[in-house]
């Protein structure tokens, strides 16, 4: 197990001032102490609508990962969980009031960068004709449409054009309402803010730089999207699915619900490098076994380019159809966040799947489930806002559990440190 007692490394690890200063600093039952020069700060936001990633490279470069924003809980079958800090506040305040209270100074009030990891409501704001609408852009005021109006962004990426790839998506009843709201929220962010829109360069590693510093041991590569992964050599990429004219072709056949990919396939795929710490994020990724239509296993390819990482997000919220034994035998993390919303997440199955690829995983869980299966799971924490931080170098990390049921982000419970590989 990478992880060892903190009054013990404090009590032996004189040489690692940076940890010791770090872990001393911490303190259960207050505010977690801001982000500091040469620290890589990864922030797993919890509204219980979705899923949100705050991240501060170590020169003070900002990035977030989705704004999730799912429908009522009641509204969905299965249900929702109960949101956090409650039903009084929207997730995008949530996601709002954390960024606002963790940003930077250096950043001067911005984001640097949005990532859209694919166009589903848990990650960006579910569309309704009664939601509101903003009165200049003409945008669902919910998700990033929400948080965009009050927090600027300088470039959003996503996997591009809806129908660039087609997608189950394609013939849903309101994801392509969705989209379309989202592109107008960026036109409009382009005019007032200078927003500017990408697309996902799969195989790059030069689209996140950092914005103050140049560090050579932080590095960001985009492993997959839409689709196409890296082949682990330069910037090169291949698809692994059929042809857009392909697909539309099945589709006219009548075969869209067998032969369409769904949305979660294309998510976009990003590993961070900061010395010996890796961190593996991927949206929705999931698997089919290989079946009836081998390209909807997204994650076989992937496993091919990937080795071992120390913090994983867990893949589509720790559902059945997602984090296989092939990519879990690649990536076999030392700590797991799992960002679940439904009753149904995370899956046992799942969760078992994990602790074979690595025994000594720490699951860390943002609410808790209904599963009874699950109680056989030991869990590191369950509930809350969960920070990894990583010290200087990337040689160490700690995990911090923060309060979620107020917006003061107090310490409940320290973890660590453990040792990147």
């Amino acid at each position: 197990m990478f992880v060892l007692a903190v009054a013990i490394i404090l009590a032996s690890c004189g040489s690692q001032s940076k940890l010791s200063v770090a872990s001393s600093d911490v303190t259960v039952g207050q505010v977690l102490p801001d982000w500091q020069k040469g620290y890589f700060d990864i922030h797993f936001i919890n509204s219980a609508r979705g899923e949100s990633s705050f991240l501060i490279y170590p020169d003070g470069t900002t990035m977030l990962i989705d704004c999730g924003g799912s429908q009522p809980k009641d509204t969905m079958d299965p249900p929702g969980l109960d949101p956090k800090p409650s039903a009084d506040v929207t997730s995008s305040e949530v996601v709002l009031n954390y960024i606002k209270h963790f940003l930077p100074s250096v950043s001067a009030g911005r984001v640097d960068y949005f990532v859209l990891t694919h166009y589903h409501s848990d990650h960006m704001g579910y569309y309704s004709p009664l939601n509101p609408v903003h009165h200049d852009g003409q945008f669902q005021y919910v998700g990033i449409g929400e948080l965009g109006v009050k927090l600027p962004f300088g470039k959003l990426v996503d996997r591009g054009e809806f129908d660039d790839r087609p997608s189950a998506d394609y013939y849903a009843p309101t994801t392509p309402l969705n989209y379309q709201s989202y592109l107008n929220y960026i036109a409009w962010a382009s005019k007032k803010y200078g927003s500017v829109r990408e697309k996902f360069a799969v195989g790059h590693d030069d689209q996140f730089p950092l914005k103050h510093a140049e560090m050579k041991d932080f590095s960001v590569r985009n492993i997959a999207a839409n689709g196409d992964v890296w082949t682990g050599t330069g910037y090169e990429s291949h698809s692994e699915l059929p042809s857009s004219e392909e697909l539309f072709r099945l589709c006219e056949n009548g075969a869209k619900k067998d032969v369409l990919p769904g949305g979660n396939v294309l998510s976009c795929v990003l590993e961070f490098k900061y010395g010996k710490f890796n961190y593996f994020t991927g949206g929705d990724i999931q698997y089919s076994g290989r079946t009836t239509y081998a390209y909807k296993d997204i994650e076989e390819p992937i496993s091919k380019v990937v080795g071992e990482v120390d913090v994983m997000k867990a893949s589509h919220h720790g559902t059945s159809n997602t984090n296989s034994s092939t990519i879990l035998g690649k990536l076999k993390p030392s700590v797991l966040l799992v960002g679940n919303w439904r009753t149904v997440q995370p899956n046992h199955e799942t969760m078992q799947r994990v602790l074979e690829a690595n025994p000594s995983c720490q699951i860390f869980v943002t609410n808790k489930a209904n599963e009874q299966k699950l109680s056989k799971i030991n869990f590191a924490a369950v509930g809350g806002h969960f920070v990894v931080r990583v010290a200087p170098g990337g040689g160490t990390y700690m995990v911090y559990a923060l309060d979620d049921t107020d917006m003061e982000y107090r310490v409940k419970a320290v973890y660590g440190p453990f040792i990147a590989k």
